[in-house]
């Protein structure tokens, strides 16, 4: 799971390139993406570490952005996640075809206010060579969009 604010076709706020959704999810996800149909993604993301960049969600602590650590093992997916405004988080999911779709539960730091929710990430390889996590979540019903960057 990672977090991001995006436009589609227009320009950016935090200056990356806009993207293109993947997949529906429960009405977030609209369109595929072309860069996440590279030849050159990834079939494991076992031991990579990506790094919020923007959410919907939240602003995002530049100086301490949230991180997220990945496992897999075949498809299965797992993980976790702290800082910015997360005490400890953790994920479980599935990684297949360059998408992630997972369920998570974060602590937060200001409340203890434990948020339950799911997303789907697309992977994507950009034209400056790092992998990037696009992603579409709902936590606690709420609908919002992210995206991390691989560290």
């Amino acid at each position: 799971m990672c977090l991001l604010a995006f436009a589609i076709g227009g320009v950016r706020a935090d200056g990356l390139p806009p993207v293109s959704p993947r997949r529906d999810l429960g009405g977030i996800l609209t369109s595929v993406s072309a860069a996440s149909q590279s030849s050159a993604l990834p079939t494991s993301i076992d031991g990579l570490t990506f790094v919020m960049v923007s959410s919907t969600a939240s602003t995002v602590n530049t100086a301490a952005p949230t991180s997220f650590d990945y496992h897999q093992d075949g498809e299965v997916l797992w993980g976790e996640y702290v800082g910015d405004t997360v005490r400890t988080g953790r994920f479980v999911g599935r990684f297949a075809g360059g998408t992630i779709t997972l369920r998570f539960a974060h602590e937060l730091k200001a409340t203890g206010q434990v948020v339950l929710g799911e997303a789907e990430s697309v992977l994507e390889r950009r034209e400056d060579g790092l992998l990037y996590l696009i992603e579409a979540f709902e936590k606690n019903g709420v609908a919002h969009e992210s995206i991390c960057v691989q560290a």
